[in-house]
């Protein structure tokens, strides 16, 4: 534990406000996207579609506003309107005020998500992050089956009524005084490193590959697979689910020690070689093999490129638009995914899975090419602390004894 804290700023209530607010957003959009959505009409690509390009449209607009508003503010409305929206939506049954709904609801998280990434950043230092990210994410990871399996046996109404309950347990946070910075993180109100527009763009096209990757090829896989192991669903959730807990964990501490490049190379391999043994002479191993892998990748997708690498790119005064560059990708490719769902599944299998391989390990080489997003003078202030508490830690074992 005491490795895991090495060098933490972020005070035990930071940690609670992000885990809180984190928790809430994505335990909502879960047991929403997974639960819900889908019964609300009868055409599901449709109204999924719809949730999703909401969802990359809001976050665009919200690019170029987001940072001049406060971030609890954006946070808090989205935590009051979504149950009345979604109160409303279990009532009315005309489809186009359905279809509304639907939109506003997108619109919404879309803008709390934004305002949460831009929180987090305002929390966390560059050698922190990874490890804040982690953390926050493993402990959703773990509470997802759980929530999943409640909101399945409470039927429709009593899922809407768990994430509304998601949506109310945001202003708990207000028990911990958010505002007050100084309760919450010793962080130093300073700039951060700029990096240029080609680094972006090396760190951004693997991601753009990825987001087209699972919002269409990837779909093909997983339905091949569940249709040769039907029998297999539970063990399959639960391996994933797990694995995936480890990779956000383990991405989380080489993302601050080792760098940023390493972690999300490994993520994209990881992907990569899930995609290829899944179709591979199909046993129980070899789904068993795959399914730890694209777990893993998932772990380390969620805390590398959900949390810490646009926050490395912002800056203070500018944090919306470089989440909004990493995230519209992901939500506008689900969408186009929903959309064109028959069309993507008259794609055979094997070329599904070597067109998604041959994909992510070519974009490992724009990877390759960019540069460490951790300075190397904090690197070597990183390795110089790190092995000082290495030495501090064996000499109170050797006093103890």
């Amino acid at each position: 534990m005491s490795f895991f804290l090495f060098n933490i700023k972020i005070r035990k209530r930071g940690f609670l406000a992000l885990l809180i607010l984190y928790l809430s957003a994505s335990l909502w959009q879960y047991i929403f996207s997974s639960q819900i959505i889908n019964k609300f009409v009868e055409s599901d690509l449709w109204v999924n579609t719809t949730f999703n390009f909401m969802i990359a449209i809001s976050i665009l607009i919200g690019a170029f506003f987001v940072d001049k508003i406060n971030p609890l503010k954006l946070i808090y409305i989205w935590g009051i309107s979504t149950p009345l929206l979604m109160l409303l939506s279990a009532i009315v049954t005309n489809s186009i005020y359905l279809w509304i709904t639907i939109s506003f609801l997108g619109i919404f998280f879309g803008i709390g998500s934004l305002a949460f990434f831009n929180y987090f950043h305002s929390l966390t230092t560059l050698e922190e992050r990874g490890r804040v990210g982690g953390f926050i994410v493993v402990v959703s990871l773990l509470l997802m089956p759980l929530f999943s399996i409640l909101a399945s046996y409470s039927g429709f109404i009593g899922a809407i009524v768990l994430c509304v309950i998601f949506n109310l347990s945001i202003f708990t946070i207000l028990l911990l005084n958010p505002k007050d910075k100084i309760k919450l993180t010793s962080k130093e109100n300073i700039e951060t490193q700029s990096y240029s527009r080609r680094t972006l763009l090396l760190y951004l096209i693997p991601w753009l590959v990825f987001s087209l990757i699972n919002g269409s090829l990837s779909k093909i896989v997983s339905l091949h697979m569940l249709e040769l192991f039907s029998d297999l669903i539970f063990q399959i959730v639960i391996l994933q689910g797990l694995s995936a807990v480890f990779g956000a964990f383990v991405s989380g501490i080489i993302a601050d020690f080792v760098g940023r490049k390493t972690v999300l190379s490994l993520g994209l391999v990881t992907y990569g070689i899930s995609a290829v043994v899944s179709v591979l002479q199909p046993t129980n191993n070899t789904l068993y093999f795959a399914t730890i892998m694209s777990g893993f990748s998932w772990g380390v997708f969620l805390v590398g490129y959900q949390l810490v690498i646009w926050s490395d790119f912002a800056t203070r005064k500018h944090c919306a638009p470089f989440y909004a560059i990493g995230i519209i990708p992901f939500y506008f490719s689900r969408g186009l995914g929903f959309l064109f769902t028959p069309d993507i599944l008259q794609i055979s299998v094997e070329n599904a899975a070597f067109l998604s391989c041959s994909l992510i390990f070519l974009s490992n080489i724009s990877l390759f090419l960019a540069p460490e997003l951790i300075p190397l003078e904090i690197k070597r202030r990183i390795d110089l602390r790190l092995h000082l508490h290495r030495v501090k830690e064996m000499l109170k074992k050797k006093t103890k004894r």
